[in-house]
């Protein structure tokens, strides 16, 4: 696959699946190219993928590079438990129990041909494992409209040129697949044998079907001036680097950086928690919030954020003492207090990114401190989750981390790693798996502009 952000190619991807005795393997590939000071940096993805011959989730590699900084993550599914552990850091939980074996995203489209699922407007639900690192969730997918795709399947060298072209295009009927798991939904192409033609998001990466010598080829240029390209292509990601402290409801208007209309049916799973969503406006509530519909307000099930492990149990037990207060509020600051005096924000990439990690070390990036508050309040008998997403800057964005807390059908907001008890109403959920590294959260939002809307303070 050639990956593009509007009409510019950014990056490669490839996905194959093989037959192991018993079961399948899926590689999955996934490299783009981000700007640097001196030139262009790649920053890749490689997964392995372990799949049972019922097709469920065993094992799951995933490795990422940006330069020199690299990260490992295994996900193994053994006697009913699923664990999760980056490799070099210390494992503190056996992972948390799990009764049906997840499906993965990257062999659903074997999945859907093999088991019929591609007649027309079919809907259909799995468990899912999803996002690097993953969680446990519901995987929505519902059927479409017939397309042809066209593909170049082989190309040439041009010696007058000397570019590779196109030297045959192939064809092959499809079948349009909305899903939807975390954060905004994306479309997917899937041909009548399992084979992905084609993948579309509502302001991230454009995945689509080529040879691959002609999607390596473009990418060859790491120059100077590639980069300057891509540095007025790209929206600039940074973290988070001083707490939000905006606490009047936010409205913004959102729209695609390359002029083309925005598909709202994939950005209809934004509406969730505290934000609420009206055609392509978007707004951001305040404190203990109520959604519009129950509809799609998932509680992933976090295997870095267990609330069974002893050590959180005990951090629950001495925060709140033998008789917890009834007020909810003093619960999460009680919760926040004893987490903010146990554990220091490390925004260094060697930090804690997961629960158990976090109190072990006592220093945790803020993806971390947000899964130790999840796990806490669960351990507490709150239902949470984290958030990754991102606050509107310019015309870039800084990524950032926080725990959405529901209670009684109406949600509230932690910011763990600024020991705020509301985060601020300027932050954007998009969605409550993966990391909050910047080069990652901008794959998700790269042809995404967002507007203030005036007066936002006036939402409807």
């Amino acid at each position: 696959f050639a990956l593009y952000s509007g009409d510019t190619q950014v990056g490669q991807a490839g996905i194959t699946v093989d037959t192991l005795s018993p079961g399948y393997q899926i590689l999955e590939t996934f490299a783009i190219e981000t700007p640097a000071d001196s030139g262009v940096l790649r920053a890749s993805r490689y997964t392995v993928t372990k799949v049972s011959p019922a097709l469920g989730v065993t094992s799951v590699i995933t490795r990422t590079a940006r330069g020199g900084v690299k990260a490992s993550w295994v996900a193994a599914l053994s006697d009913g438990r699923l664990s999760v552990v980056r490799e070099g850091t210390i494992g503190t939980d056996g992972g948390i129990p799990v009764t049906v074996a997840p499906t993965a995203t990257a062999i659903l489209p074997y999945r859907l041909a093999l088991t019929g699922g591609l007649a027309p407007e079919r809907r259909r639900t799995l468990p899912g494992y999803v996002g690097w690192p993953g969680a446990l969730m519901p995987i929505e997918m519902t059927t479409g409209r017939d397309s042809v795709a066209v593909f170049a399947d082989s190309a040439v060298l041009d010696p007058a040129s000397g570019q590779l072209v196109v030297a045959h295009r192939d064809s092959a009927r499809t079948r349009a697949v909305l899903l939807r798991a975390d954060g905004a939904a994306e479309r997917w192409w899937i041909d009548s044998r399992g084979r992905l033609a084609g993948i579309e998001t509502a302001f991230g990466l454009s995945w689509r079907r080529t040879d691959f010598d002609l999607a390596a080829s473009t990418l060859r240029n790491r120059s100077a001036s590639r980069a300057v390209q891509l540095r007025t292509h790209y929206p600039r990601v940074t973290r988070l680097a001083t707490p939000d402290s905006s606490d009047a409801p936010r409205r913004y208007l959102l729209s695609r950086r390359d002029g083309r209309p925005l598909d709202l049916a994939l950005l209809q799973p934004l509406a969730s928690g505290r934000q609420q969503l009206r055609g392509d406006t978007l707004a951001i509530m305040t404190d203990w919030s109520t959604p519009d519909s129950a509809s799609g307000e998932v509680i992933p099930r976090d295997p870095l954020a267990p609330d069974s492990l002893p050590a959180i149990r005990a951090l629950v037990d001495r925060a709140l003492g033998t008789s917890p207060p009834a007020d909810r509020d003093l619960r999460l600051e009680r919760l926040l207090a004893a987490i903010a005096a146990r554990v220091t924000l490390d925004t260094s990439m060697s930090a804690a990114v997961d629960a158990g990690a976090a109190l072990a070390t006592r220093r945790a990036q803020a993806e971390g401190l947000a899964r130790l508050f999840v796990a806490a309040a669960k351990a507490a008998g709150f239902d949470a989750r984290l958030a990754i997403g991102v606050r509107p800057e310019g015309d870039g964005f800084a990524s950032h981390a926080w725990a959405e807390v529901r209670n009684q059908g109406s949600w509230t907001t932690v910011d763990p790693a600024f020991g705020r008890r509301r985060a601020g109403a300027s932050l954007i959920r998009l969605g409550s798996s993966g990391s909050a590294e910047p080069w990652q959260v901008l794959v998700r939002v790269l042809q995404l502009r967002v507007t203030v809307v005036p007066d936002s303070q006036e939402v409807p």
